[in-house]
């Protein structure tokens, strides 16, 4: 078994975090793997801030969506055999009890503040591909249609459970998803939901505030590419503000305070990590939430009656961890907690941050994985982030496991944020608007040559491979430099006036990200699209692709254009995967392809005498 399956099926990591009222303890979902099944286990846990431990609290293997009733019982939802059901546990993991069957098939769900009802999106009211919103009573069994007929994103209750808010397109056709707003509904069914806030930008959340009088919003007022904003909508008043306007950092996740509280935790990805920051509902400043703690947030729990927030995160040492984000103390503290026996953990190869100096004079941030500093003529892997606006962090990831066995065989492993990367500030994020896999890939080229030239790397073996956009940018990079020993292109593009032209996020992308559509510059699209200039590609290349992935036909027209082009290359399509399935497919599927690229780049990278390393 390789190093890469044992990692994976190995892999216990904390979700769904929901911290207690009075702050003390953690429940969460705790997601692991079964390897007969082909599928995950996620039960519910509990973790108590004094003690790492994390102990069981069901026997189930489909828990989700855990809320506190009380100081001591804990509300979830199951999905095992049958309808999903709704149930309260004491925190001991005793005398658990049957609240209610939901009997339609949910898509998310959200608990009422009280925890007397929930709100869900389900297809399975008749209106086909369209989603409704609707709210369950956990007493009663009666369930109430809120909205129907559209696309459903984010939604939240007000805190007296009158209302819901909810993010929808917006516009004369409900398909279209350049252009989405606020939705404010009453829970009762009466009236028609309305429009709050921005009515021609994209928005991607909505909460309640504390006080209940006004709503916070996670997005932009219009359609262009840059950073996310948050912007309040008071009911007594007109239009809306916004809260993070001297903030040039773009906002992620969102949490109100606790009531009575002007309090806002916001998550923005700072020079890579994804940090804690806090600002208020008044307009005070965003201020960093304690020093660099040196993980990246990945979901981030409702607030304890005292202010403080449980996160998921993941580190240089961990795939997942929990940390206590305290607003009085300003602290954020990383518990520790122990998801896998000391015996069996496999150690890991942290990222080490550095910066390059381009000749333009710019700096470009980034993180390089490698066995031992001194090794020399070590193969290189330049692995490309998606997006555009997404980022590496310096903590490891459990998409990307090839990285850390390819370490372990030898391979120095470069994780660059080029122009476009989130966390540099709006104008960084801006840097690739019309120029996909222009400017970054220039930027990727000039820090291989930096690294070849600083020694320790072969230059004759050099790879480079990318996930969704990191794809694409691989594809550009290929039909411009013929260095490369060997290249991965994963959920790839080659066409973008195909891509716009295909693809339900088509009006967004052309609008935000190309500034105008196929028609009105042809030429602009050419240009940056790989497939024009496929004839200059000479390097071996695997295209691999989930089978229920929308822009599957592109990975198929890249790899007939080069193989049609004598170029050696490969086309794996990965059975019932849609684009996310690096991230969330099933262990087999995300096995596949670990196993798939540590194969290719091996079979590329010609021989050489050495040995497997271990992180020191």
């Amino acid at each position: 078994m390789s190093s890469v399956t044992e990692l994976l099926y190995g892999l216990r990591i904390p979700e769904q975090p929901a911290i207690s009222p009075d702050g003390q303890a953690i429940a969460l979902v705790m997601r692991s793997v079964d390897r007969e099944k082909d599928t995950y286990i996620r039960r519910l846990c509990l973790v108590r801030i004094d003690d790492p431990t994390v102990v069981e609290l069901t026997s189930g293997s489909r828990d989700s969506d855990p809320m506190w009733l009380s100081d001591s019982r804990i509300g979830f939802l199951s999905y095992e055999e049958g309808p999903p059901s709704v149930w309260s546990v004491d925190s001991t993991g005793t005398d658990s009890k049957l609240l209610a069957t939901i009997p339609y098939e949910i898509a998310r769900v959200r608990w009422n503040p009280d925890g007397t009802h929930v709100a869900f999106t389900t297809t399975a009211h008749g209106h086909g591909i369209d989603q409704s919103l609707v709210v369950f009573d956990l007493r009663s069994g009666t369930t109430t249609v809120i909205h129907a007929g559209a696309e459903i994103g984010e939604f939240g209750w007000s805190p007296d459970s009158n209302s819901i808010v909810f993010v929808s397109p917006f516009g004369d056709d409900p398909h279209r998803t350049d252009v989405t707003a606020a939705m404010l509904a009453s829970t009762d069914g009466s009236g028609e939901a309305h429009q709050i806030g921005p009515d021609k930008g994209h928005i991607l959340a909505a909460t309640f505030a504390s006080d209940g009088m006004s709503v916070v919003l996670t997005g932009r007022p219009d359609t262009r590419a840059g950073n996310t904003q948050a912007m309040m909508v008071r009911f007594a008043g007109d239009g809306y503000e916004t809260l993070t306007a001297s903030f040039d950092r773009s906002v992620r996740n969102l949490r109100v305070g606790p009531v009575g509280s002007s309090s806002l935790m916001i998550c923005a990805r700072d020079g890579g990590w994804v940090r804690a920051f806090e600002g208020g509902t008044d307009g005070r400043l965003v201020k960093h939430l304690g020093e660099n703690p040196g993980f990246d947030i990945l979901e981030l729990s409702e607030s304890s009656l005292s202010g403080e927030y449980a996160a998921t995160v993941r580190t240089p040492d961990a795939f997942g961890d929990i940390a206590v984000l305290d607003t009085s103390s300003g602290r954020c503290t990383l518990l520790g907690i122990r998801t896998e026996d000391p015996e069996a953990a496999t150690p890991l190869f942290k990222p080490a941050p550095n910066t390059w100096r381009l000749r333009g004079g710019e700096t470009i941030h980034g993180w390089i994985i490698r066995a031992n500093t001194s090794e020399t003529g070590c193969p290189l892997l330049v692995d490309l982030h998606g997006g555009p606006h997404q980022a590496w962090s310096g903590a490891v990831d459990e998409a990307f496991l090839y990285q850390q066995e390819l370490v372990r065989q030898g391979w120095v492993v470069v994780l660059i944020n080029s122009s476009g990367s989130d966390g540099y500030g709006e104008t960084f994020s801006r840097g690739v608007f019309g120029a996909w896999g222009i400017h970054d890939g220039e930027e990727v080229l000039q820090i291989i040559d930096q690294m070849v030239e600083e020694g320790g790397i072969d230059p004759e073996r050099i790879a480079v491979s990318g996930y969704s956009y990191g794809g694409f940018l691989v594809n550009a990079l290929l039909t411009r430099d013929q260095r490369f020993i060997a290249a991965a292109a994963g959920g790839s593009l080659c066409d973008l006036a195909g891509l716009v032209l295909t693809s339900s996020d088509g009006h967004y992308i052309a609008r935000s990200e190309f500034g105008g559509y196929p028609a009105d510059i042809p030429q602009k699209y050419a240009t940056m699209s790989p497939i024009t200039h496929v004839d200059r590609v000479v390097t071996p290349t695997l295209v691999f692709h989930g089978e229920n992935d929308s822009t599957l036909s592109q990975a198929r027209r890249w790899f007939n254009a080069l193989s049609s082009g004598r170029v050696q290359a490969e086309l794996k399509i990965i059975p019932d995967a849609d684009h996310e399935f690096i991230f969330t497919g099933s262990p087999s599927q995300r096995n596949a392809v670990n196993t798939l690229l540590v194969e290719w780049f091996g079979k590329h990278s010609p021989h050489h005498p050495t040995t497997e390393s271990s992180p020191v």
